[in-house]
């Protein structure tokens, strides 16, 4: 399959903004980021698809029973053995969303449910609960700030990986790994974090500020 013949098996019928949706899944390996926590996966999927999380604590993949819950802003490769259409409903989209991070690489997501343009000047990280400025500040800093994040997250689309960072940072990304600015919703992928207890919030109103319609 090509991204485009992908983009278009991976059909998301929004029906009111934050409230319901539907997604078909296709039958492959994606990297999937929800909008809400899942309490039981095999209510809400069905009992098909094969779901492995990520331990960012021991660097490891985990396999994940078909009942462990799943939860907003992380991202799960799920393997569908059939197309599978899912009810995605009450999303808050005017929840803001948090990564929480370790050491090392970090499985994140878009946890809401419209596709948004990422801003690191929209988004506050915090180191041990407290406030280390945006994102675009730690890579403007001269100090020690400036490596406590990564600037680019890695995509997985189905076929290949791309690199997702700022619309300041793009031109630096060789065109071979198809840089992008927009992180699609239901989308997520590899972020890489130099000290444990690291948080990036992303507030609804600033996202919304740049939600790709």
């Amino acid at each position: 399959l090509t991204p485009a013949q992908l983009s278009q098996i991976v059909n998301w019928d929004f029906r009111a903004l934050g409230v319901t949706f539907t997604v078909t899944y296709p039958p492959m390996l994606l990297i999937l980021s929800l909008p809400c926590d899942v309490a039981n996966p095999t209510v809400f999927f069905g009992p098909s698809p094969q779901i492995a999380g990520w331990d960012a604590q021991a660097q490891a993949y985990v396999m994940q029973s078909p009942t462990t819950p799943l939860f907003r802003g992380r991202s799960y490769w799920i393997r569908f053995t059939s197309s599978t259409p899912v009810n995605i409903t009450n999303c808050d989209d005017q929840a803001p969303l948090r990564w929480f991070l370790r050491r090392g690489w970090n499985l994140v997501g878009n946890g809401f449910s419209f596709d948004v343009t990422l801003s690191f000047a929209n988004a506050t990280v915090l180191l041990n609960s407290q406030s280390q400025g945006t994102w675009q500040q730690l890579n403007q800093a001269q100090d020690d700030r400036r490596q406590l994040l990564g600037s680019f997250l890695w995509l997985f689309d189905g076929i290949a990986y791309r690199v997702l960072t700022d619309a300041s940072l793009i031109s630096s990304v060789p065109a071979v790994f198809n840089p992008t600015t927009v992180l699609k919703r239901g989308e997520g992928g590899w972020l890489f974090c130099n000290q444990d207890n690291v948080e990036v919030h992303l507030s609804a109103p600033a996202m919304a500020s740049s939600r790709v319609h």
